[in-house]
């Protein structure tokens, strides 16, 4: 197969064919992938995970910059302006928080309305967490089709 820039890759269930539950589970991230990618057949899904996850990602690089002025010693330092909140390491929390509760209702919300089946995070949370990114990644790399 090849990305969307041509170049040879391989990824895993290109096709985002349905993949049978192990019954044994899964012992690693790279057993798990084709199944989840196979719980996302659903293009209107993978869209709304996408959405999600880049709210998520943006929001925990938005909170690391939001940090840069509370590790300054200075609160009147140039790094003033790129603060949020008024409550300090708090109105992170709550960034982080609302960042957190975005990437998991679309995708949620993919999952019930479009595709009609239940998050893997059920089942795995964190290799799901980890299919979520690595989904991502994968689409902005133009490794894969969204």
């Amino acid at each position: 197969m090849s990305d969307l820039r041509g170049k040879r890759t391989t990824v895993a269930n290109p096709m985002y064919e349905p993949q049978a539950y192990s019954k044994s589970g899964y012992r690693s991230f790279r057993a798990f992938y084709p199944y989840y990618l196979g719980e996302h057949s659903n293009a209107i899904c993978r869209r709304l995970h996408l959405v999600g996850t880049t709210i998520a990602v943006s929001t925990l690089v938005r909170a690391i910059i939001a940090m840069i002025p509370l590790l300054d010693k200075d609160p009147l330092h140039r790094f003033a302006a790129l603060r949020f909140g008024q409550n300090g390491w708090k109105s992170i929390g709550k960034l982080l928080l609302g960042g957190f509760f975005q990437g998991y209702v679309w995708a949620w919300v993919g999952h019930f309305f479009f595709e009609k089946n239940r998050p893997a995070t059920f089942k795995h949370p964190l290799y799901s967490f980890i299919g979520d990114l690595t989904l991502w990644r994968e689409v902005m790399t133009l490794q894969r089709r969204p």
